[in-house]
């Protein structure tokens, strides 16, 4: 059985607001020096006192940072939606890149850049200024609100940068590029969804680059009654995109927020429904097989408390098919899962392929009231649809009266 995210058995330290758990034995300082796993004091805007991770024994128990330090351009630490890139040579610098947007707040919620050599220590890149994208310039392209970041390194070391621009019956996805990742070009749309009463069609796009240089995009499309389902579409250049395709997903999920890696010759999917963590896998993209158990468990903190939103992993080191996982975690502060405070751990070579997780333990009194929440939200979600598919056919059988006349 898979152990949980933090579980009981390890002991953990809390310091500050980052923890990690004791037993992890520190590697040589040649072994650091060598793998620049070590960062200068300036690699984050605040001090904290953190152990070196571990790559030397990819076999023996994995790590758990929870939560990770990530500056915000206004900040508060209430961060989310992670998009990491992992270059093993080094990109510009660094060797992990991450997108993310601060949250809740959706004058809050605007894609922003840091840097890390470990995956742990994150800064903003020197030069660099965040938010990336504001939310004054959404607002001059006809939407309220940012969302959804996700990042990619082509094959000719560009780096994309796409997010979801959304208002109240319209949505889009966006794309900026850069090539030292401060520096970034002007948005360009690349799909839109106008017109629709409840902007969900073009939600958490994940971004992967094929061996021949073919971009992929998979989106999961909130505009059917019922279950969500995942798109997929291509590029050559990133910006033009093929008609959707409609991927044949495993049932009992019903998907929200989606990222998706490659590894091994298949794709992998690391999926959302909101508060729980699914691992789908595909040879071609197209056909999903997977668990209707969850991937990851809660750590028994109060980070994670009501449970894991979109996030975001990358092949370990250590032999396939072990990853290493950027955790959205939400507490159950809040109403509901937007009005909590969110934060991102990580949680590094973890089997995802094994059973599902052993549950720590946490305080089972809110679950019920989380339920009902999720089934009114669900509800008022389905009434929207439903309310807009009908608009829609109205209008199609008055223009086809019209017409007939």
């Amino acid at each position: 059985m898979k152990p949980a995210f933090g579980a009981p058995s390890r002991r953990r330290s809390f310091s500050g607001r980052l923890s990690r758990i004791e037993n992890v034995q520190a590697p040589s300082r040649n072994y650091l020096q060598k793998s620049l796993l070590m960062t200068e004091s300036d690699q984050t805007r605040s001090v904290v006192d953190l152990a070196p991770t571990t790559w030397e024994e990819p076999a023996g128990d994995r790590e758990a940072w929870w939560p990770l330090d990530i500056p915000t351009y206004d900040g508060d630490p209430s961060v989310g939606h992670p998009s990491v890139v992992f270059a093993p040579q080094g990109w510009n610098g660094y060797r992990y890149w991450m997108a993310f947007t601060p949250f809740p707040d959706g004058k809050r919620e605007n894609p922003s850049i840091v840097v890390s050599q470990d995956g742990v220590r994150w800064r903003v890149p020197d030069g660099a200024t965040n938010p990336v994208v504001s939310a004054e310039e959404v607002r001059r392209a006809g939407f309220s609100c940012n969302s959804d970041p996700e990042l990619v390194l082509t094959a000719d070391g560009q780096m994309l940068l796409y997010y979801r621009p959304f208002s109240r019956r319209n949505e889009a996805i966006f794309c900026k590029r850069s090539e030292d990742g401060v520096e970034w070009s002007s948005a360009q749309m690349v799909l839109s969804s106008r017109a629709v009463r409840y902007p969900a069609q073009l939600l958490s796009p994940a971004v992967e680059v094929g061996t021949d240089g073919v971009l992929t995009m998979w989106t999961v499309n909130g505009l059917t009654l019922g279950r969500r389902v995942v798109e997929r579409r291509t590029s050559l250049d990133g910006l033009q995109w093929s008609p959707p395709e409609r991927c044949a997903v495993p049932r009992g999920v019903n998907p929200w927020h989606i990222d998706v890696a490659p590894a091994g010759g298949q794709y992998h999917m690391l999926v959302s429904d909101r508060t729980r963590l699914f691992y789908w896998t595909s040879q071609d993209g197209r056909t999903w097989t997977g668990s209707r158990r969850k991937a990851v468990g809660r750590s028994g903190t109060a980070y994670d408390a009501r449970g894991h939103y979109r996030s975001t992993f990358v092949a370990a080191w250590s032999a396939s098919p072990r990853w290493d996982i950027w955790i959205t975690g939400t507490d159950g502060s809040g109403r509901n899962v937007f009005f909590d405070v969110w934060r991102i751990g990580l949680l590094r070579n973890v089997d995802l392929a094994a059973d599902g997780p052993e549950e720590a333990g946490w305080d089972r009194r809110p679950e019920w009231r989380w339920r009902c929440q999720h089934l009114r939200g669900q509800s008022l979600e389905r009434v929207l649809i439903g309310i807009d598919r009908l608009r829609q056919t109205v209008h199609r059988l008055v223009t086809q009266g019209r017409a007939m006349r």
